[in-house]
């Protein structure tokens, strides 16, 4: 079983590289059909294994095989179901089911709704081949929505699509593994329409009760909002101030339902068994009390599971947890190892692509660093010593996946999961479970719930004193192949004393810890156009300096660029302080995530064409000019008295050194760029940014002339409201021979300028890292050969 669950798990893997899968027919026709294929597959591997043909090499060929196809057949089955481009952008009348407690917000509602039936709106007699879950936007809207309600909506949709930045959450894979096939917005139509209110059958329904009962009976929100994560897995309201907490002391993992807290709950079923036999031992002849406990613990955790939602993290944590359950009740003995290789094939063959979730990863290493504790004791240790001990291997055996997925690990983490997880365990699940169980007793339940609430205080308030800034450890750039050896040798320091050249461990530890990343060199700079969707943020470094170029667009507390882009690149370039904020101009799209860094990241100097926008900024004229590292700065426009338009009143910025040159516009307009080209300044640039996003406002002939670029850069959001790049001003800049690249198919762009004359070097992140879930960067405009691969 372990031969055959590894190397059914290597199978699935070997295709998680590929950046588009390979071309198969999925049905029956001339072709050979995968489904045929991974259907004899199985036969083979069932005669296999009960025949005296059970070679080690043949089992091991099989899985691979299996797991490869297998995977291959789920993956192109989510992506076949996705919206179709033809039909983005265009108003689709949808039949659904709301599939989600639907989270309210500021401006609106945001929701999943399971579709029933789709049209098109001009034929409603049409119907649409389009099925599965899409996550929908409803703003400014009066209505009031529940769980298991029917609704007929108008929706706009488009692809599964998201930002593509260094360090940056991978949106399109989560939607991906969400099974998500579409996202959008409910148009403003008298088509929209209840149909049926939520069932009393729906899981969802009694969820949300359960999330407004704990609302209603515990006053202070932050204690709420984490009593409500554990109780129905609702984490929307978990303020950004408690998530840093988390983060910075590593037990953020206690937050989501999984496997742990599944299997405590299972854990649970045995104590009501244990004094129900204890007080009628005639039971004992019956039924014995570990299987009735067992029984009764499947029961606890199914119905765990439901308040969490039944989502494909609880249902896979459900099924490992059920297995494991399964292999310690059985009359026959089961290794560990075994009834852990039989949960990991059960999941994989529930959800292939379980391997892409952090979860899946966390809970089988977690599970096998107990089992690898537990094996090694030579004595038995008293039950404090064995706690300690488990908690120390996790922590640190735990750290090489943190850094692989997270780039950041925290000092702190072991003494904060030792004191949190019994906490969570023992004293704020069970009071949550029972104040929810009690809710029919009004005062009973919200004695209960307070209760769990102020336990969250107390542990809070402990994670808080163990959380800073300077425990957290960031090895973002550190390759995939040094953080599995760094695993591997704290394994090998954790085998018994008695096993010689355990020192070894530390010679695979240490390069991790030692890599660094080839320094900027003097006179050389790089520049960073992130993905930040219909804005602009950017970053310049030199060899001991770092400039900020806008910030990007910020729509509310949940959609701020500087929190989910600009913030996350900083920390993964392990960047602490930045030398000078530049902010172009006073368009939320250009200054929306600056609050945010200012609060995470230390600021030297803050330009801006408007001082009125934050405490202590300063005016960028034209004029202005330093130098770091042997690389030139200097403001062309605005003049500090000129009363243009907004966007014409944007900070435009040159960067040079001897040999190449960037110029950065903002969101100037053709009278700013008139104002410039009279002022005699050099413009002439190798690179630059399009102004205002290339807008038929903007990149006038004469301007484009002056500047010269090879290369001009766009950025836009996918499908963006304003459609920019506009046709005819990509059209303007081709027509010169001037390649043109957009961050909405490129995601984010990179840049290495040398001080010497050899090329600048240039990276699409989107090309570098294309994975088969990512939309594809098929460039709308002329997307010019990479003059590198390496990104520095």
């Amino acid at each position: 079983m372990r031969l055959l669950s590894i190397s059914f798990l290597v199978g699935i893997l070997s295709i998680q590289p590929l950046t588009s899968l390979p071309h198969l027919s999925w049905s029956s026709g001339d072709e050979i059909s995968p489904y045929l294929l991974i259907l004899i597959t199985f036969i083979i591997l069932s005669v296999v294994s009960s025949t005296r043909y059970k070679t080690w090499k043949l089992r091991l060929l099989i899985g691979l095989m299996s797991g490869c196809l297998y995977a291959l057949w789920a993956a192109d089955s989510i992506l076949s179901s996705q919206l179709p481009a033809s039909l983005e952008g265009n108003d689709i009348i949808i039949t659904g089911t709301i599939a989600s407690i639907p989270y309210p917000r500021k401006d609106g509602w945001r929701f999943k709704l399971k579709i029933n039936e789709a049209s098109s709106l001009n034929h409603p007699e049409h119907l649409l081949a389009l099925k599965g879950t899409l996550r929908l936007g409803w703003y400014r809207t009066k209505n009031t929505l529940k769980a298991g309600q029917k609704w007929r909506l108008v929706v706009r949709l488009k692809r599964p699509a998201g930002f593509m930045n260094f360090g940056g959450f991978d949106y399109e894979k989560w939607l991906f593994q969400q099974r998500i096939v579409g996202t959008g917005y409910i148009r403003k139509s008298s088509k929209n329409k209840l149909l049926t209110d939520s069932s009393i059958f729906s899981v969802d329904h009694y969820r949300e009760a359960i999330l407004q009962g704990i609302q209603q009976r515990i006053k202070d929100p932050q204690q709420a909002s984490i009593v409500a994560a554990l109780a129905v897995a609702d984490r929307s309201a978990i303020t950004d101030q408690q998530w840093q907490v988390l983060r910075q002391t590593g037990t953020n993992h206690l937050i989501a339902i999984s496997g742990l807290h599944i299997g405590m709950v299972a854990g649970f079923g045995f104590f009501p068994v244990m004094i129900i036999w204890w007080l009628f031992p005639s039971l004992y002849q019956k039924m014995p009390v570990r299987m009735a406990g067992g029984i009764l613990g499947a029961i606890f955790a199914v119905s765990y599971a439901l308040l969490a939602g039944f989502t494909l993290p609880t249902q896979r944590a459900l099924i490992m947890v059920l297995v494991v359950l399964f292999g310690l009740l059985a009359r026959r003995h089961y290794s560990s190892s075994n009834i852990l290789a039989t949960a990991l094939l059960a999941v994989l063959i529930y959800d292939p692509l379980a391997v892409l979730s952090q979860g899946f990863w966390l809970s089988f290493v977690a599970v096998g660093l107990i089992m690898f504790t537990v094996a090694r004791r030579i004595a038995r240790p008293s039950l404090l010593m064995n706690v300690i001990s488990i908690q120390l291997v996790l922590s640190f055996g735990m750290f090489p996946l943190m850094f692989a997925f997270f780039g950041v690990g925290s000092l702190s983490s072991p003494v904060a999961n030792l004191i949190a997880i019994p906490w969570v365990t023992i004293v704020v699940v069970p009071l949550t479970l029972l104040g929810v169980l009690m809710m029919p007793f009004t005062a009973l339940s919200s004695f209960l719930l307070n209760l769990a609430g102020e336990s969250v205080s107390i542990m809070m308030n402990v994670l808080n004193a163990l959380s800073s800034s300077e425990f957290m450890i960031s090895l973002a750039e550190v390759p995939w192949y040094l953080l599995v050896l760094s695993f591997v040798g704290f394994i090998v320091l954790w085998l018994p004393s008695k096993f010689p050249a355990r020192w070894l461990g530390v010679l695979l530890i240490l390069p991790a810890v030692l890599y660094r990343t080839e320094p900027i060199e003097q006179g050389a700079f790089k520049y960073d156009l992130l993905d930040v969707g219909q804005g602009l943020a950017s970053v310049i470094r030199t060899k001991s300096h770092v400039l900020i170029y806008d910030t990007g667009p910020r729509a509310s507390a949940s959609f701020d660029t500087g929190k989910l882009v600009v913030l996350p690149f900083l920390k993964a370039k392990n960047i602490s302080y930045v030398d000078t904020l530049i902010l172009s101009h006073e368009d939320m799209d250009h200054r929306g995530g600056t609050t945010v860094i200012r609060q995470n990241i230390d600021i030297g100097n803050l330009l801006s064409s408007d001082i009125t926008l934050f405490e202590g900024i300063k005016h960028c004229d034209k004029g202005m000019k330093w130098k770091w590292d042997e690389v030139a700065f200097e403001i062309l426009s605005p003049l500090q008295a000129w009363q243009g338009s907004e966007n014409d009143r944007s900070c435009v910025l040159r960067v040079s050194n001897k040999y190449h040159s960037l110029l950065l516009t903002g969101d100037i307009e053709k009278i700013a760029e008139k104002q410039i080209l009279s002022s005699g300044v050099m413009l002439k640039s190798e690179v630059m940014t399009i102004p205002h996003h290339a807008s038929k406002t903007s990149s006038s002939e004469p301007f484009i002339d002056a500047v010269q670029p090879a290369l001009a850069l766009a950025a836009t959001g996918y499908r963006n409201r304003f459609h920019f790049p506009n046709k005819h001003v990509v059209s303007r800049y081709q027509q010169r021979n001037i390649s043109v690249m957009t961050t909405a198919q490129s995601g984010a762009i990179s840049l290495y300028f040398p001080p010497t004359a050899d090329a600048y070097q240039l990276e699409a992140y989107r090309d570098t890292h294309q994975h088969y879930w990512n939309k594809k960067s098929i460039s709308q405009t002329d997307t010019p050969k990479l003059q590198s691969n390496k990104a520095h």
